[in-house]
């Protein structure tokens, strides 16, 4: 910072053009490191001019400092598009750097900083790939040196970078530390437990049956102890539990969680009040039907009830299957409120509470409004949210005739495609079914998050009902202009992909299959016009050939369109299912006159 003066304005402007003891001067750019107060002072400090060839080390440092100042919500002032490009190439020289430093790391806190700083700066490219790859090599490589607190600021921090980049590529450093983990468990708060448990459910990587068993039964000797847990710790374990759907016995811990709920809900301020049933719901805990009228006695009757808070809690009591005729005036007011002013979540929970009690009148006044909230802050929705806005629509169009805009429907897609690996593979396919059902192709994003869960979904997940609904949701739409561009330059799309994927997986399970299942399936793999792999189509072949007499004759006749496009699938007459499905479709022609 004192040397500032003797630089040139051309050396600020090309710092690659500097003699290498310029751009390696440590002193200075340590200085700078300790004085900057924010990301745009640092950026104009000789800290600018590392050159990508500088020591490692000291460009971890100085990508550190950057990430901190990124998350802090700081930016650089980039008063010309001189600066921005200079900003860009900076943090590139920085990341080539980075990567070959951090392999030298043997700092835990500095580990955990630079992986946020990580996701902080991610785009992407191929410099960003390989600073990912060092980084969960070097967190492989200090996993077992962790403490509780730091194993526990790691994970946080890999699951931030994997929420930037495809799923899988932080594996290996999720695993090594769910492995040094099983030693630390009885070293972790009970709030630590919780956020164990919440990172765990973003890492998307699955647990070990044994630390599964140990946060489990962990969680559980917590709310046995006395004094009882206080309400905040009680919320953060059922946020948890609601993301972590494959924890060990699970169903038992969420009771233990509604029995502490009950015993602290007359106490609770209305804001944790509305917070905790939110989560209940969230985490489909059953609750008995006596403790729900309290729970709804006690929200009506709270002093400083706000709209929101009286809209989250009567969804909640709804989901949780609350039986009511008349509700409380309170609770019917804050249903009567400005949807437009509960933001997009909350618009989404009104409209769902109004069709659940079958007030559609009501709901459709509230629909404008509602609507214009969910399009404009469609990033905020759920995947609870996006379900429960496709159950209005499907009310409003049996009852009331009424259907949601075209761009209500692309917010719905992108809300989906954003929130796609929080679902389980048959909430998947329902989400997909029932947006498909609109007449409207799936988006592009959604069907490559279909491809990346197909990679890592169970195979007992994949059940042959499964794999027929996810076949007829992507063959709606096909055939359009640009899919028609991409089969004439012999190129795939991701339906294309997909449609050869699920195929082969319902051919390996066809004698398992449902003859409706199957005649859903190749019908819609005949509309997407991709023929299945040959295996695949020996084994539908042959399958189809024994069991014709069992398909009705308008099923027939859709399976026989497969057959006529692509063909039997093998190489004997016999493997030709097409001759017994045109005579069972003959069995349902009239006689000739």
């Amino acid at each position: 910072v004192e040397r500032v003066g003797e630089y040139s304005e051309q050396a600020w402007l090309s710092p690659r053009a500097q003699a290498p003891q310029v751009l390696e001067n440590h002193s200075s750019i340590s200085h700078a490191l300790r004085h900057s107060r924010s990301l745009d002072s640092l950026f104009r400090s000789p800290a600018r001019l590392l050159s990508d060839s500088a020591d490692g080390e000291l460009s971890v440092e100085v990508l550190c400092r950057v990430g901190q100042f990124l998350l802090a919500g700081d930016c650089v002032d980039r008063g010309d598009a001189r600066d921005a490009g200079l900003f860009s190439e900076w943090i590139q020289r920085l990341k080539v750097g980075a990567a070959r430093g951090c392999t030298k790391l043997s700092n835990l806190d500095t580990l955990a900083t630079f992986l946020l700083a990580v996701a902080a700066t991610y785009s992407a490219d191929a410099s960003d790939k390989l600073l990912v790859l060092a980084a969960v090599v070097a967190t492989v490589r200090l996993a077992g040196q962790a403490s509780a607190v730091q194993s526990l600021a790691l994970l946080q921090a890999l699951v931030r970078v994997g929420a930037r980049i495809e799923e899988g590529s932080v594996a290996p450093g999720v695993v090594a530390l769910a492995r040094h983990m099983l030693a630390l468990v009885g070293e972790f708060s009970v709030w630590q437990v919780a956020g164990l448990m919440a990172a765990f459910a973003s890492a998307h990587c699955p647990l070990s049956a044994e630390l599964n068993q140990a946060l489990s039964s962990r969680v559980v000797e917590e709310l046995a102890m006395d004094p009882p847990l206080p309400a905040d710790t009680v919320i953060e374990l059922l946020a948890a539990c609601g993301a972590l759907r494959e924890l060990h016995s699970r169903d038992e811990v969420l009771f233990d969680l509604s029995t502490a709920c009950e015993a602290m809900h007359a106490d609770l301020p209305v804001h944790q009040l509305s917070e905790m049933l939110v989560h209940l719901a969230a985490a489909e805990a059953y609750v008995a039907p006596e403790l729900l009228d309290k729970f709804a006695t006690t929200l009506a009757g709270a002093d400083t009830l706000t709209n929101r808070q009286a809209v989250d809690g009567v969804w909640a009591l709804l989901t949780l299957d609350w039986q009511v005729d008349t509700l409380a005036p309170p609770l019917h007011q804050a249903l009567c409120s400005d949807a437009g002013a509960l933001g997009a979540v909350g618009a989404a929970r009104l409209l769902w509470s109004l069709a659940r009690l079958q007030q559609y009148d009501r709901c459709q006044a509230a629909y404008k409004p509602a609507l214009a909230s969910i399009v404009s802050d469609w990033r905020s929705l759920g995947a609870l949210q996006v379900a429960d806005v496709l159950f209005v629509d499907d009310e409003m169009r049996s009852r009331a005739g009424y259907a949601m805009p075209d761009e209500v429907m692309v917010a719905l897609c992108d809300a989906s495609a954003a929130v796609f690996h929080q679902l389980q593979t048959v909430a998947a396919a329902h989400t997909l079914k029932r947006l498909a059902s609109r007449g409207r192709a799936l988006s592009d994003p959604l069907l490559m998050c279909l491809l990346r869960h197909m990679a890592t979904a169970p195979p007992e997940d994949l059940r042959p009902s499964v794999l027929a609904t996810f076949l007829a949701a992507i063959a709606v739409g096909s055939g359009g202009v640009a899919w028609h561009a991409t089969e004439a330059s012999g190129g795939t799309t991701y339906r294309h992909e997909l449609s050869e994927a699920l195929s082969a997986k319902l051919a390996f399970k066809v004698e398992a299959a449902q003859v409706e299942d199957i005649q859903q399936a190749l019908a819609a793999v005949a509309e997407i016009g991709r023929r299945p792999p040959p295996a695949a189509m020996q084994a539908i072949s042959s399958w189809t050939a024994r069991n014709a007499t069992s398909i009705t004759p308008a099923g027939a006749a859709q399976v026989v369109i497969f057959f006529l496009h692509f063909g039997p699938g093998g190489a004997a007459p016999a493997a030709d299912p097409t001759p017994a499905l045109c005579a069972r479709i003959a069995t349902a022609l009239p006689p000739p006159a």
